[in-house]
């Protein structure tokens, strides 16, 4: 097995997770890097070539068809049939994705990644929340958000504030789990 091989490509999906809540354009770089790694890496090929041959994927494989023959029907314009496939074509991803997640030390490498993504918008909104300048966190101000009475710094927060519902769930169950005192009061304090 070469060097390229063995690389894990659980790596990027936890950069994806982490700048999930921050902005799209790492995220997008990084899914691009763990599918490139997924495919290239032994044992998530041949999770992906397992993961192709389950018959409860085939509602997936056939939503996939239907959305690739729809570029031929008579009404459609090719402009807006890329607008509809950038969107909905992320879900030919889902095998591949998923079998980079089989491992259980990759699911949890990909939430480590992102709770510390929503703690470092977390913390850069409490700053902003305090008087802090939202533009030395390249965050900008606007009438909207990231002022003192609507510190958050999302990339967009009426719709993506759900980010921060996920990350409360996974740190009650950090909190459960904690073996330490200190670990117990940094969910706490997450939590709080």
């Amino acid at each position: 097995m070469n060097f390229l091989q063995k690389i894990n490509p659980a790596w990027f999906l936890a950069g994806a997770a982490f700048f999930l809540p921050i902005k799209p354009a790492p995220v997008n770089l990084f899914l691009v890097l763990a599918v490139i790694f997924a495919l290239i890496n032994n044992q998530s090929r041949s999770h992906i070539l397992g993961l192709c041959e389950r018959s409860e994927l085939l509602p997936l494989w056939l939503l996939l068809a239907f959305l690739a023959l729809t570029y031929f029907f008579s009404t459609n314009d090719s402009q807006t049939y890329l607008e509809f496939i950038s969107k909905y074509g992320r879900l030919a991803l889902i095998p591949i994705l998923a079998a980079v997640l089989i491992d259980v030390d990759s699911r949890i490498l990909l939430g480590k990644g992102f709770l510390a993504g929503v703690a470092v918008i977390l913390a850069l909104s409490y700053a902003i929340w305090l008087g802090v300048d939202p533009a030395y966190f390249g965050a900008k101000a606007t009438d909207m958000y990231a002022i003192p009475s609507n510190p958050t710094v999302y990339k967009s927060h009426i719709t993506h504030n759900f980010f921060l519902v996920a990350a409360i769930y996974l740190w009650v169950i950090c909190f459960n789990k904690a073996q330490t005192i200190q670990g117990k009061a940094l969910y706490a304090l997450l939590l709080l």
